[in-house]
């Protein structure tokens, strides 16, 4: 399947935490991977998110990880609280 180009910036930043919370940490690789965004458009997508306390990057001598932070779970909550209405309209803009 090929990447998800067109992936409105919210959808994709709520589609990384989403699998930051169902996988654990994961390099941008994976996130990648599990997300279909391209690693570049993805780099930008992670510092959005790093700059606002969404995720965190936890530095080892083995890999690069990221991690989902409270206040990124909060998020994650809220837009999936009620899919169908102001949450699902936000993301279609």
């Amino acid at each position: 399947m090929p990447h998800e180009q067109n992936k409105p910036v919210l959808e994709a930043c709520v589609a990384v935490l989403d699998v930051l919370n169902k996988k654990g940490n994961l390099p941008i690789s994976k996130i990648a991977t599990f997300t279909r965004i391209r690693s570049n458009t993805l780099g930008k997508y992670m510092s959005i998110l790093a700059e606002e306390g969404l995720l965190e990057k936890e530095e080892s001598v083995s890999s690069n990880a990221y991690r989902i932070t409270e206040g990124g779970k909060n998020v994650l909550t809220f837009f999936k609280m009620d899919n169908t209405s102001e949450c699902k309209n936000a993301i279609d803009l």
